[in-house]
């Protein structure tokens, strides 16, 4: 049934909201998933703080232009596209969609947008999220740092104690005699 003119306007404009205040954005293919998997889905980015949004490529393609994020060929996007906007990093929506791609073997990623960063807007096939989806969330990276730090820190301190510790052992063996 075709939309009214009202309800893709406010499809567009979800649309423009959601672009405007994210990180990333994945388009998704989900042409043979069930409802309860397409349901699933929506849950589970839900849960990871992404948007999913099916549309028509005509609406995407539209609200992409005017936004200025060029280089989506929406006509070469195949089947019924979706896009997860992500609205924290880059990293965590990657890895929900691979997961959830391993566990639906109907399920297919089909590029990314990596919006915002120093080198305005970067695009993604499907190989490229794989991979992005394999790299350690912040908070690993941040606890390898700190364990880096601390290994020589940890060295520091018993160089430091290692006389302190030797006269010890030399006045206990002189205090036994």
């Amino acid at each position: 049934m075709a939309r009214s003119r009202d309800s893709k306007q406010q499809v567009i404009d979800t649309i423009q909201g959601n672009l405007a205040k994210s990180s990333a954005v994945f388009f998704i293919n989900l042409q043979g998933l069930s409802v309860k998997e397409a349901s699933a889905l929506r849950k589970e980015c839900r849960a990871h703080n992404l948007s999913c949004l099916m549309a028509k490529k005509t609406l995407f393609r539209k609200v992409f232009s005017e936004a200025k994020v060029e280089g989506i060929d929406f006509k070469k996007l195949q089947g019924e596209v979706a896009a997860a906007f992500s609205f924290t990093d880059e990293v965590s929506p990657a890895r929900v969609l691979e997961k959830f791609k391993k566990e639906h073997e109907k399920f297919h990623i089909l590029r990314g947008v990596v919006l915002g960063g120093p080198d305005g807007v970067q695009h993604l096939d499907a190989a490229a999220i794989a991979r992005l989806s394999r790299l350690p969330s912040r908070e690993e990276l941040l606890g390898n740092l700190v364990g880096a730090l601390e290994n020589p820190l940890r060295g520091l301190v018993g160089v430091v104690q290692g006389p302190l510790r030797g006269f010890i052992t030399v006045l206990n063996a002189l205090a036994t005699r």
